[in-house]
């Protein structure tokens, strides 16, 4: 018996939206938006492992391969983000995006289509026989597997996963529409959207609550539960003095506008106080939807951006960007911002943080390459990755209808 309502298709969106973060949201409501358009009349109903504000809906799998809304849907879409966040896993719920502790007991017949996931710093994976397996298990019970970047696809093939899998950029290159130019003002304005590089002990508490509600579920082959804690050595104060002297300069080419994108990861615990020393505007991005978010990017000359969907959102808003990346890996060598800036061909506006703090980037010098560079370039970048993923939101809308 089909779950079709009135002969419309019943999807389900498996995300990281409950979390208040503008990224995770964007990519939920651009999936929507595009298979909207291409599926007239589908429903659309978006399940997390931390619900909030923004989704209230669970996502939960038992250890028999049931999950909260077994048997209701056509499809289920999972993602796009960083969802591949082991085998080995911090904590059960993160299992869910992999179907659960036992990938081959997932009873749901509907097709499980992949929507730009991707795997970060994970690497430990190929060295463990059951961690491989359970990759592989996962990954054949997925119809169509499209990943955010060719590292991800690296990572699944060394784990044994066999067929296609395509790559595509974020979705949420395409969260805007296209804007066109605007008049500018003599001076050049940078908005700073910086990052504080260590998680915040609100959210750490609120992932440590949705871990322990999970253990009956939890496979410890699969599981490395780990303290909830930040770094006893790490400071607000000295980070922010740090970035105060990395960044100083661009006050010489513009006026500075300092953002936090977001709430999730503590950004505004660093950009408040670095606001003040850079004296400098401070602008709160969560308090605005996805529309402000990409107005506000549009309206500034340049963006500096250390989360990876603030660049993305950037270059959906059209305007030019330097990537700052905390996430970098010495395992792997690279990491999700380095693989963008890579899709994108702006591999000289990418600077590790680490590069930042040690003196290493020339984040002035960069921003006036970066605004001579232009808008129209900007564009032109967006084209082409807008295109790759028309051609995905095509096929995965396809793939839910067949």
């Amino acid at each position: 018996m089909t779950p079709m309502s009135n002969g419309h298709p019943r999807v389900a969106l498996w995300n990281g939206s409950g979390l208040d973060n503008i990224g995770d949201q964007a990519i939920d409501q651009v999936t929507r938006r595009e298979l909207a358009r291409r599926i007239p009349g589908a429903e659309f109903t978006t399940f997390t492992p931390w619900p909030g504000r923004y989704c209230r809906n669970t996502l939960r799998i038992d250890r028999s391969g049931v999950w909260s809304g077994q048997g209701k849907f056509d499809a289920i879409v999972i993602g796009g983000g960083a969802l591949l966040v082991g085998p080995p896993f911090r904590d059960p719920s993160s299992q869910f995006f992999l179907l659960g502790p036992y990938p081959s007991r997932f009873k749901d017949e509907c097709p499980i289509l992949w929507n730009g996931v991707c795997s970060d710093a994970q690497h430990r994976a190929p060295a463990e026989r059951v961690w491989r397996d359970f990759m592989s298990s996962a990954c054949d019970r997925v119809a169509y597997r499209a990943v955010r970047n060719a590292r991800t696809r690296s990572y699944l093939e060394d784990c044994g996963v066999k067929g296609s899998i395509d790559v595509i950029p974020d979705i949420c290159v395409v969260a805007g529409a296209e804007v066109g130019p605007r008049r500018r003002s003599k001076r050049a304005t940078v908005a700073v959207a910086a990052g504080r590089p260590v998680f915040p002990l609100r959210f750490l508490s609120q992932v440590a609550g949705v871990a322990a509600a999970n253990m009956d579920v939890c496979d410890f082959a699969l599981v490395e539960m780990r303290r909830y804690d930040e770094a006893s050595d790490y400071s607000d104060d000295r980070y922010t003095d740090e970035l105060e002297r990395g960044l100083a300069g661009l006050a010489d080419g513009g006026d500075v506008v300092v953002s936090a994108f977001g709430e999730m990861y503590g950004d505004d615990l660093v950009c408040e106080p670095l606001a003040r020393k850079l004296r400098a505007p401070y602008r709160r991005l969560w308090d605005g939807d996805l529309e402000a978010t990409l107005d506000f990017f549009a309206g500034v000359d340049v963006i500096v951006g250390f989360r990876l969907h603030s660049c993305i959102l950037a270059l959906s808003a059209g305007t030019p960007f330097i990537m700052i990346d905390p996430y970098h890996s010495a395992h792997t060598r690279t990491s999700k911002m380095r693989e963008f800036a890579v899709q994108c061909g702006l591999e000289r506006f990418y600077f590790t943080l680490a590069d930042l703090l040690a003196g290493r980037a020339d984040v002035r010098r960069a921003a006036q390459d970066a605004k001579d560079l232009g808008r129209g370039y900007i564009a032109a970048v967006r084209e082409r990755l807008a295109a790759e993923l028309g051609k995905h939101f095509d096929r995965l809308a396809g793939m839910v209808l067949s």
